[in-house]
């Protein structure tokens, strides 16, 4: 069987999901002849493989994840591709066995209509003189290496069909390595205190922003906006915030606060995560946060521990500062630590 073209087609979560395809042609290469017989299973020829690397679209230190997947398959290879394998890692070999490339994106792969982050020749009866992958940029360390691995094992001969699963399934979740979710404030033109509001809720941000270095798998930059609104009318009613024109509601990673001058505004709106509640839930790409008569002093609290769970973490997980609810705590200076 000659070489074809395989994909990890991985659906992105978080409030970030798209696809696009665009066919591309895949990466003919002529087969080398197999001049070796070092095993009946072996492809390629030889039991160790010299492997090539361009990261410069990576914009990081990727070559550790590398060394990883590859010495996953130098335990494994025996196990789930029928024969034993080495690697040599030489980023700027001239004549590689495999050539591993990083590029700024991956519009489809030989057939495969679904998003997709990596891509490589299956490899089942002569290996190519190079055996090409093609790995996407900008996503986390473990959805990296998760990725290598999967493609590593096309190039030994594996299908999305085969073991090891999960991880040579064709789709599986991951996480880009940088975060930038636009936070949309919303600010009742009744209530009195605008200027105090901005400055805490960017508060929050700046500390999330800091504090998402070393402690969550993606760096966090946001982008805040602000808006004026009426939350409420003379007939009592309110303004949904996951409707307002002021949201672009096909945009993922939108995240809302409220602040408005009406008690009645969270029981009005239950998609919204109010001042009150102890266990916020996600169920949107958009996220509303909704803080009726807030004192003003306190909003950055409430935005900080809310955005805790926009982040994907349970209570226990967020940062020191929004383990305490108390009033002197919440209306204090938090964000300062001890």
């Amino acid at each position: 069987m000659s070489t074809a073209r395989l994909a990890l087609a991985l659906v992105v979560l978080l409030a970030l999901s798209g696809c696009a395809s665009v066919p591309i042609d895949p990466m003919g290469n002529e087969p080398a002849p197999n001049t070796a017989d070092v095993h009946s299973e072996n492809p390629y020829g030889k039991d160790t493989l010299t492997v090539g690397l361009d990261t410069s679209a990576a914009e990081r230190n990727v070559t550790p994840l590398v060394a990883n997947a590859l010495a996953y398959w130098e335990e494994n290879a025996s196990e789930y591709a029928g024969y034993p394998i080495e690697y040599t890692l030489e980023p700027d070999t001239t004549n590689p066995d495999v050539q591993i490339d990083w590029r700024e994106n991956i519009t489809a792969c030989d057939g495969f209509d679904t998003r997709t982050i990596g891509c490589a020749d299956l490899v089942t009866d002569r290996a190519p003189a190079t055996t090409e992958i093609a790995i996407e940029a900008g996503w986390t360390n473990s959805s990296t290496e998760d990725t290598l691995i999967h493609e590593l094992g096309h190039t030994l001969g594996l299908d999305h069909d085969d073991e090891p699963q999960p991880i040579m399934q064709a789709t599986e979740s991951v996480t880009p390595a940088e975060q930038r979710p636009e936070v949309t404030l919303l600010l009742d033109r009744k209530y009195h205190d605008h200027e105090t509001a901005r400055e805490q809720t960017e508060r929050a941000l700046d500390y999330w922003d800091e504090w998402a270095d070393g402690n969550l798998e993606q760096t966090v930059s946001y982008d805040l906006q602000t808006t004026e609104i009426d939350v409420g009318s003379e007939s009592g009613s309110t303004t949904d915030p996951a409707r307002s024109d002021s949201i672009d509601a096909d945009r993922s990673e939108n995240v809302s606060v409220v602040v408005a001058d009406d008690r009645e505004y969270c029981d009005a709106n239950e998609s919204a995560s109010c001042a009150g509640v102890s266990e916020p839930e996600i169920d949107t790409d958009d996220y509303s946060v909704g803080l009726a008569i807030p004192r003003a002093d306190t909003i950055g609290w409430f935005v900080g521990y809310y955005l805790g769970a926009f982040h994907g973490l349970e209570s226990e997980e967020y940062p020191d500062p929004f383990q305490t609810r108390t009033v002197e705590h919440v209306s204090g200076e938090w964000w300062a630590g001890e």
